[in-house]
């Protein structure tokens, strides 16, 4: 077999569907490089490795793994706290993914925008808006695991915005959603946010608990099921922390 030469990251034309391979595999690597410079805090040299291994991409005509390799940049810029870097970045993956037709692709980076202009921008409106285009998304695509975590993030911009009943409708959806998963979508997480938005009163007594054949608590609840889901909020939470 022919050895592979790389001269100026450009794959020559006589290049092998081996060699092919073997020049992604550098690319890969590269970006997985780059990861681990991120958590090591490393961010000038882990973007410098992503910018490499998109170009590699974009020279063996991969769209999708240069939409990723623009996340990844993305995401290192953000950890840097560059969010105007950041934003350009998660941009231009959203961009190739749409051009491409890629729901999912586009969900995932519509996500990443909602936590950059919620988390680090706090403009929350404008994350609420991304969020809620990538649960359409979500719901369209049928995939409740990414619609549940999705909501999750609404419910907590619209508790801090007071907002509460929209804030309610979201979590009660996220914990709807997630059901399927069991333990694995860690649940008391939901019902952690569900606290903070929909508190019991101090004054309002505890009805007597009682329990299910799982240990789970129920109690008499009224027309909208506050005391329920303050009472389960409060069991999932203890839980937890056991």
């Amino acid at each position: 077999m022919p050895l592979l030469v790389v001269q100026h990251g450009v794959v020559g034309a006589d290049s092998t569907t081996e060699d092919r391979k073997n020049f992604r595999a550098v690319a890969v690597t590269k970006g997985q490089l780059a990861w681990v410079l991120m958590k090591q805090e490393k961010y000038e040299g882990a973007i410098a490795l992503y910018q490499e291994a998109r170009t590699l991409f974009e020279q063996q005509n991969e769209p999708q793994a240069v939409a990723n390799a623009w996340q990844g940049i993305g995401r290192i810029h953000e950890e840097a706290s560059q969010y105007e870097e950041a934003e350009t970045a998660y941009r231009r993956s959203l961009e190739i993914h749409t051009q491409t037709n890629n729901l999912a692709g586009q969900g995932k980076i519509l996500n990443e925008l909602g936590s950059l202009y919620g988390h680090n921008l706090n403009r929350l409106k404008e994350a609420i808006t991304f969020y809620r285009q990538a649960a359409d998304i979500y719901v369209a695509l049928g995939d409740l695991r990414f619609e549940g975590l999705v909501r999750n993030n609404i419910a907590t911009i619209l508790n801090t915005l007071n907002r509460d009943d929209e804030a309610l409708s979201e979590i009660l959806q996220a914990i709807e959603c997630n059901k399927p998963y069991g333990h694995a979508a860690e649940p008391w997480k939901n019902f952690a946010i569900l606290r903070d938005i929909e508190p019991l009163p101090a004054t309002q007594q505890q009805p007597r608990q009682h329990g299910n054949k799982h240990g789970m608590p129920t109690w008499p609840i009224g027309s909208r099921g506050a005391m329920h889901r303050h009472m389960t909020a409060n069991w999932w939470i203890q839980f937890w922390d056991c």
